[in-house]
């Protein structure tokens, strides 16, 4: 696994606290946690990731079939992707020192930092995942492949349900 940089975006931060338009005018208050809240999940980030590349059987507008495992249940992919021989799959984490400072903001009801730190951690694991997906990209095109844009379980083409069949993927490596 190789060390990947990733930068959290304040403002994606802010819009998932709901600040969304631009009148939406944090206040200093608001800021002075953002930014405690930076400081403090630097500490507690743990970034790791792995990464597989699984044959593909077949797909067809309601899923990809692995050659030698599940069918995962990605919508579209041959009007999005055209053909496909093979299926990369990545999972990233970063780490549940966040988790674990959320809850105990949480059990001394220290709200107004807990949301906030819930917030940057939704940020922080996207932004990781797009730093992976830059870093296969470049890769592979080195290599002369081809390369895809990024979906993930819980995206609108590809159901929540269906993570668990990553994480069986990438714990058994089939």
């Amino acid at each position: 696994m190789v060390a990947l940089t990733f930068e959290i975006d304040p403002q994606e931060v802010l819009r998932l606290q709901g600040y969304r338009r631009a009148s939406d005018i944090p206040t200093s208050e608001v800021l002075d946690i953002l930014r405690a809240a930076m400081v403090e999940a630097r500490q507690v980030f743990r970034p790791r990731w792995i990464y597989q590349e699984f044959p593909v059987d077949s797909a067809d507008d309601s899923a990809v079939r692995l050659s030698d495992g599940p069918e995962l249940l990605i919508r579209e992919i041959p009007g999005r992707w055209g053909g496909i021989s093979a299926l990369g799959i990545a999972l990233c984490t970063i780490g549940d020192g966040l988790e674990a400072r959320i809850e105990a903001l949480f059990a001394a009801r220290e709200f107004p930092a807990a949301y906030m730190l819930d917030s940057l951690g939704s940020v922080a694991v996207e932004a990781l995942g797009e730093a992976v997906h830059r870093r296969i990209c470049e890769d592979r095109l080195a290599q002369g492949l081809k390369v895809t844009p990024r979906e993930s379980p819980g995206y609108a083409r590809w159901a929540i349900e269906e993570q668990p069949k990553i994480f069986a993927l990438l714990s058994t490596g089939s």
